[in-house]
């Protein structure tokens, strides 16, 4: 079973439209109301692959009684803390000239709300195999949050999967894998990064501190780092076709891979092969025999 956390969940209505003109009534081509949020996407991408994954998140007011409906009838498990604010809603305009977003206030997290979070967050972990905490927009949350979490897991012999907005909320907390990317490594080292060995250096730091793993993106391809062995991944077969890598997928696929206990190789193979899937397909929609596609077609080199 693996756990994920959404500090942040949302309804996401999304229109499509030619093009976005003031003071005129814009007629949509297309429109579509979903859920959404870090942790949610992870859940929902977990669960059409058929894993076993649940939830902790946060679900305030008549929006977040909605997202827990839609929730219900995915069939997914999930455990809320109710907040008193409305969750979030958010609306995306996509023209041929690129997205806008709007959205509303992002709802309050108060001290009560963060200790239920801790207590309801301490009793799901017993039974789990993988905790992947997932980045957040949450602008509210204490900083010590992820710190306090993983620290819970650590405690518990749970091993924990991350990846943050900022690396930062790690302070001393020793997860067993790390998700980040080469501009996260520069602002927090403050270091210039010119050369693979450069990240590798700046990565090899983490796992001095006592992390297993560490995964780290760039624009020179990903690099898998532990104590032992150094890999890389370059995506040469699609590297006309990548425009984004999805951290945050790539952290739910090696929560699938290590589910379905893949060994190592393998499950990198299946984390990249999420990462970057939404290249070709909406997420929501590609299969195992997709994935498997694109895993066949990512070689993983040791270095």
């Amino acid at each position: 079973m693996i756990l994920y956390c959404d500090f942040n969940p949302r309804i996401t209505r999304e229109y499509e439209l030619d093009d976005l003109k003031k003071h005129y009534i814009n007629k949509g081509k297309d429109s579509r109301v979903f859920i959404s949020g870090y942790g949610i996407d992870c859940l929902v991408f977990s669960k059409h692959l058929g894993v076993d994954a649940k939830l902790v998140g946060f679900f305030g007011g008549e929006k977040g009684e909605f997202i827990r409906e839609k929730l219900d009838e995915l069939n997914t498990s999930y455990k809320p803390v109710l907040i008193k604010d409305e969750s979030l809603e958010e609306v995306i305009l996509k023209t041929n000239f690129g997205k806008t977003f709007i959205r509303t206030k992002t709802p309050r997290i108060t001290l009560e709300n963060e200790q239920k979070l801790y207590s309801v967050f301490n009793e799901e972990i017993d039974n789990v195999d993988l905790v992947c905490l997932s980045q957040s927009d949450q602008e509210n949350l204490s900083s010590s949050t992820y710190e306090l979490l993983i620290k819970m897991c650590y405690s518990k012999g749970v091993k924990v999967a991350v990846t943050l907005k900022d690396l930062n909320y790690l302070k001393d907390s020793k997860p067993y894998m790390l998700i980040t990317d080469e501009e996260q490594l520069k602002d927090y080292f403050n270091e210039k990064l010119e050369t693979k060995q450069d990240i590798i250096k700046l990565a090899n730091r983490f796992l001095d501190r006592g992390i297993g793993v560490v995964i780290v993106n760039s624009s020179k391809g990903t690099f898998i780092l532990t104590k032992d062995s150094r890999f890389y991944a370059d995506y040469e077969d699609f590297k006309d076709y990548i425009r984004k890598i999805n951290i945050n997928l790539l952290l739910a696929g090696i929560g699938i891979g290590f589910e379905r206990k893949y060994d190592f190789e393998t499950l990198l193979k299946f984390g990249l092969a999420s990462a970057i899937a939404e290249n070709f397909m909406k997420f929501r929609m590609i299969t195992m025999a997709e994935i498997k596609q694109i895993m066949n077609q990512i070689e993983i080199k040791e270095i």
